[in-house]
């Protein structure tokens, strides 16, 4: 199965995504802001990355644009709480 980011700053949201991927067979890393998302970017293999819109710090499309330099291949789904 796949490796997959998980990056949100609400642990809960991390959780609930984490244990759903994680029973149906998928590696799952987290993160909780965009310095240590791209921090695992840089160090892990990761194959997809689920990332919140509304981030402290860096925002969704601010971390969206420095992955597209870097691994412009990788699938990224773009998540938000708010309307």
């Amino acid at each position: 199965m796949a490796r997959i980011l998980v990056v949100d700053d609400e642990a809960d949201m991390r959780l609930a995504l984490s244990n759903v991927l994680t029973r149906t067979g998928h590696q799952v890393s987290e993160a909780p802001e965009g310095e240590t998302a791209l921090a695992t970017l840089a160090k892990e293999t990761i194959e997809l990355m689920l990332l919140d819109m509304r981030l402290p710090g860096m925002d969704g499309i601010q971390i969206l644009k420095q992955v597209r330099q870097t691994k412009p291949d990788l699938p990224v789904i773009m998540v938000t709480g708010y309307g």
